[in-house]
């Protein structure tokens, strides 16, 4: 997909640690939507950083509104929406919008559990009973549509496609043969330029 920013937003910077996490939710959003950015990777957030955050938290973006109204954004979900509304990357109904919504934060949830289930007994249940919940309803969602929310993709898309690598990139095993749909979606965003140099240039992180 290749977008046209709107005219009265420039200079974005997205700030985040050396990892995926997060961050990596904006920046392929960015990729693929084909806007220019500017990367700011961090080690660690130190106190000078963290006197500027909002909620003392990473990932940032940063902008210019108007050629001359400094604009910052935090919350990753928010940063996420925001450049799917600005980019018409949301949805065109409300409708759409809002499941679009729903998906996004379902995921969110997902690897929340799947990053905090340490102890074998939940992470039993975390295998046989979360995670197939999860996928087998975003599994349902592709079925009636193309995409989650209908004929188009939209961010929501996207981010599922990242999170269905991250999980596993985690450490959770995935039977994908159950998920011919989100297999299916994986092939479409697999074979776009812009995501193919994205991952090709991932570094190898912890996170």
């Amino acid at each position: 997909m290749t977008s046209s920013a709107k005219p009265n937003i420039s200079n974005i910077k997205v700030t985040y640690l050396n990892g995926r996490g997060k961050g990596q939710m904006i920046r392929i959003l960015l990729r693929y939507l084909n806007v220019e950015f500017k990367d700011i990777i961090v080690e660690q957030i130190s106190d000078s950083l963290r006197a500027t955050l909002p909620y003392g938290q990473l990932p940032i973006l940063e902008a210019t509104i108007n050629d001359d109204q400094p604009f910052l954004l935090a919350q990753c979900n928010t940063i996420c929406r925001y450049i799917a509304e600005k980019y018409d990357f949301a949805g065109k109904t409300d409708e759409q919008k809002a499941l679009s919504d729903e998906v996004v934060n379902g995921i969110w949830d997902l690897i929340v559990m799947v990053v905090h289930t340490k102890d074998e007994e939940a992470r039993l249940k975390l295998n046989q009973i979360t995670l197939p919940k999860f996928l087998n309803s975003f599994e349902s969602k592709l079925t009636k549509n193309n995409f989650v929310s209908g004929d188009d993709p939209t961010y929501a898309d996207l981010l599922l496609f990242t999170a269905y690598d991250y999980i596993e990139f985690l450490g959770v095993e995935i039977d994908r043969s159950k998920y011919s749909k989100l297999e299916q979606l994986k092939s479409h965003f697999d074979s776009l330029p812009q995501i193919i140099d994205y991952k090709n240039k991932l570094p190898l992180t912890k996170f």
